[in-house]
């Protein structure tokens, strides 16, 4: 039982959830005055992480085959892509893996209506996203560019939304650009897992934005989505159009350009990509709060 548990929990990549748990705090934190809530500030984050697990175990449990004929990615022992075994290795049955997800989402909706209604069927929208990028027939991941944007904007924008109005908070002008800005970082760096599994999802007819694309374009696009909004919000700030902190954008900017750079050496040198997948998760939690600061 212990074994089961830890193979569910491993297929959940609890170190990736926090990409979903960033942009929902950062919403909160945005737009609360002066009476911070350290209990709304928990129901959101668990709320989107626990959604966020629901959705990675749904994707381990369709890309089981997948996982059978490619290839676990790590560096240095630390799990980077591609399925991550343990359903394998465990050979749980579907029942146990479906009753698992069922209950995270049931946990997380359950939350998330105490917040709000609003916040709720965000919560909701960002939900069947994450459990359709996987799930057939829809099965975002294999729909191309479409798919990979219709998931950024449920982990950036929308998610950044939820966390804003469920302070009671309105939706204006600025957060729609800082929400939007976070659905194209999350485009620009959660892509590079796919640059990553690219050979693997081409082989299995996965198409995912990348085979759709070719690899040396892919790559091109994951660049530019790493600096143009970055740059975009800097020139909003300077003009006067947007209220922001441009020291804290400064940084990221210097930030996304190295990351850009280590993209394109990755093309050649693998360690490199497989590294700023890594970096990605505290790096773009990071930008997050630094856009709201």
């Amino acid at each position: 039982m212990t074994k089961t548990f830890v193979a569910l929990l491993r297929s959940s990549r609890l170190y990736y959830v926090i990409l979903a748990i960033a942009p929902a705090v950062a919403g909160y934190l945005s737009t609360y005055q002066s009476d911070f809530s350290f209990s709304t500030v928990f129901t959101v984050g668990i709320s989107f992480g626990l959604l966020s697990m629901a959705a990675w175990s749904a994707n381990d449990a369709v890309d089981k085959e997948f996982d059978i004929k490619g290839q676990k990615k790590s560096l240095y022992g630390l799990y980077i892509t591609g399925g991550t075994g343990g359903l394998l290795e465990q050979k749980i049955p579907r029942w146990i893996i479906t009753t698992y997800i069922i209950i995270l989402i049931l946990v997380a909706m359950g939350l998330a209506i105490t917040i709000n209604f609003w916040f709720f069927a965000l919560a909701g929208i960002s939900g069947l996203v994450g459990i359709f990028y996987s799930l057939p027939p829809i099965q975002l991941k294999t729909r191309g560019l479409l798919g990979a944007w219709l998931t950024a904007i449920s982990y950036g924008l929308v998610a950044f939304i939820a966390g804003c109005i469920s302070t009671g908070g309105q939706v204006d002008y600025s957060i729609l650009c800082f929400g939007a800005v976070m659905s194209v970082l999350v485009f620009g760096y959660d892509g590079l897992g796919h640059v990553i599994d690219y050979a693997d999802d081409k082989a299995n007819g996965l198409n995912t934005f990348v085979v759709q694309l070719g690899l040396p374009r892919a790559v091109k696009l994951l660049a530019v989505c790493q600096i143009l909004p970055i740059c975009i919000l800097l020139g909003l700030g300077f003009t006067g159009l947007l209220n922001i902190n441009l020291l804290g954008i400064g940084l990221m900017l210097l930030a996304t350009v190295s990351t850009a750079i280590l993209l394109f050496r990755g093309s050649k040198q693998p360690q490199y990509i497989y590294a700023l997948r890594l970096i990605s998760v505290p790096l773009l939690s990071a930008f997050f709060f630094l856009l709201v600061s």
